[in-house]
């Protein structure tokens, strides 16, 4: 299931990478970590965990991708493997 997640984050990444629309992704069961913002777990997955309420827009910084811009609903959100996301930040309300 893990890994469907993964491979279905990295094709709306990917798709994503092109285009300067953003995308909506829903949240996923929580890592061991329980902070804030960009996580990259033990696992080498990256995750963006929104603790408030309501969406908030969240640049992704990708190594070797174009940047994106996605709309997060509150809690956990897979970003991809923490080898190629290389940052991500809140940036406002969506």
């Amino acid at each position: 299931m893990r890994r469907n997640i993964r491979i279905a984050v990295a094709i709306v990444a990917a798709v994503a990478a092109g285009t300067t629309t953003t995308a909506t992704a829903s949240a996923t069961p929580a890592p061991q970590d329980p902070d804030c913002g960009y996580v990259a777990d033990e696992d080498g997955s990256a995750y963006y965990h929104h603790c408030g309420s309501g969406k908030v827009l969240v640049h992704i910084d990708y190594k070797t991708w174009n940047d994106v811009d996605w709309c997060l609903l509150p809690g956990w959100t897979p970003l991809g493997r923490a080898s190629i996301v290389q940052n991500a930040w809140y940036m406002r309300g969506c």
